[in-house]
C-alpha cells in the first residue's frame, strides 16, 4: 500500500519561462507544463472519509516582483459530458492558486469523485515577454490520508 501522509507523484527538473536553455540541465517545456494524474482512494475505508487531499508543488529560481500575481497553478478534474455525446468528457476547474516561491501547498477541497486529475502550472505572464520568470519544475506530490496517486491516466485493468 502507498504512504498514506506524502506520496511523491512527479519528480525531474522542467524548465517554464520564455528563455530556453538558461536552466541546461532541465527539460524546456516553454510557457506552461500539465501533468495528469490518477487519483484513487485508500482501500478499506468504510465508510468513506471526506476527501482529504493536498498537492505540494516545488521548483527553484521562481522570482516573483512585488505587484505580480506568480505563476498560475491550476488543478482541472476530468469527467463524462453526456450531453456532447457518449465518448466525450469536459474539463472542470477545482482549484487555482499561484506560486510566488519554492512551494506551493494546493488543497482540493472539492475532489468530490473525480478520478482523473490533471496539475498546471503556467508562467505568469502579466508583464511584458522577455522579462518573464524563467525557473525549474522539481517535483509534485499528494498529502492525503484519504486518497493515493499515480502518475499518468491509468485505467483499471
Amino acid at each position: 500500500m502507498k504512504n498514506p501522509q506524502s506520496e511523491v507523484i512527479w519528480k525531474g527538473r522542467i524548465h517554464i519561462g520564455d528563455e530556453p536553455g538558461i536552466h541546461g540541465d532541465a527539460c524546456y517545456s516553454g510557457l506552461c507544463a500539465e501533468f495528469p494524474v490518477t487519483l484513487r482512494p485508500m482501500p478499506g475505508q468504510s465508510p468513506p472519509p471526506p476527501p482529504q487531499v493536498v498537492f505540494h508543488l516545488e521548483a527553484n529560481d521562481v522570482e516573483i516582483f512585488a505587484g505580480y500575481p506568480g505563476h498560475a497553478v491550476i488543478v482541472w478534474g476530468y469527467e463524462a459530458d453526456p450531453p456532447a455525446g457518449p465518448f466525450k468528457w469536459k474539463q472542470v476547474l477545482l482549484q487555482q492558486a499561484n506560486l510566488t516561491g519554492k512551494s506551493l501547498k494546493l488543497p482540493v477541497p472539492n475532489i468530490g469523485a473525480y478520478r482523473f486529475l490533471s496539475i498546471q502550472v503556467r508562467a505568469d505572464t502579466t508583464f511584458a515577454a522577455g522579462y518573464y520568470d524563467d525557473f525549474v519544475l522539481r517535483r509534485l506530490s499528494l498529502e492525503s490520508t484519504t486518497h493515493y496517486a499515480s502518475f499518468g491516466f491509468q485505467l483499471e485493468a
